[in-house]
């Protein structure tokens, strides 16, 4: 899914590099929109749907994939960033830097609040998907306009952030999949099993950062530079 969505983007990019992100965005809503219309006559945001395309034929994966209603999480995504860099150039009296930084930091604890309550439970666009958009988008309203000290734990936390997206599912398949292996102080439960899981993914997404993700950017900076020249 995010294969597609960065082919999606690069697409967009090289048809119109000031508004990729609204090319992009079009896109994925035409697709999951166009694609449900089309099959069933009615659009559903909801992830747990039903949908099942073209059964049976060579069509069905890609179309059910396509109109899938987890792609508009990227646009969530999308938007965030387009928001956030329009708020940032912003200029504001302090008066009403309190009041946003009071409002954000409210709504960050609101979807806080939202995304571990019985009532939002699951994936997508008006789940957790939602509410983890609203929450992103307040803490970094709240860090625009306030003066936040820096930390090397977060430091460190975001450079290995992608190296553990990446990585982190692997840890959580093996660990239930072997787990007499794995579980080598006895089987974990509660705070224990998560902080084991969290351990041996922050071990692994490091090594996969220094090892792989560290040398593939200086690659990649030098592949740019010589096509830049």
């Amino acid at each position: 899914m995010k294969l597609l969505f960065y082919i999606i983007f690069l697409a967009s990019f090289t048809l119109s590099h000031r508004y990729r992100w609204l090319m992009s965005s079009v896109i994925i809503i035409l697709l999951v929109c166009g694609i449900q219309k089309w099959q069933v006559g009615s659009v559903t945001f909801n992830a747990y749907n039903n949908n099942s395309f073209k059964d049976g034929s060579f069509w069905h994966a890609p179309l059910t994939f396509l109109a899938s209603p987890l792609f508009i999480d990227f646009v969530y995504g999308i938007c965030i960033y387009k928001i956030h860099s329009i708020i940032k150039n912003i200029n504001v009296t302090e008066r009403l830097i309190s009041w946003i930084k009071a409002f954000s930091l409210f709504i960050f604890a609101l979807a806080i609040l939202e995304i571990f309550s019985t009532q939002v439970y699951g994936h997508g666009p008006l789940l957790w998907g939602l509410w983890c958009a609203i929450l992103l988008l307040s803490g970094l309203l709240y860090e625009t306009f306030a003066t936040i000290p820096k930390s090397k734990i977060l430091h460190f936390l975001g450079d290995i952030s992608y190296s553990l997206y990446l990585t982190h599912a692997i840890i959580i398949d093996m660990f239930y999949k072997y787990n007499a292996e794995f579980s080598i102080f006895g089987k974990p439960h509660g705070i224990s099993h998560v902080a084991y899981i969290l351990i041996l993914s922050l071990f692994l997404a490091y090594i996969v950062y220094r090892l792989i993700e560290l040398p593939f950017i200086k690659i990649g900076k030098l592949i740019n530079s010589f096509f830049t020249r």
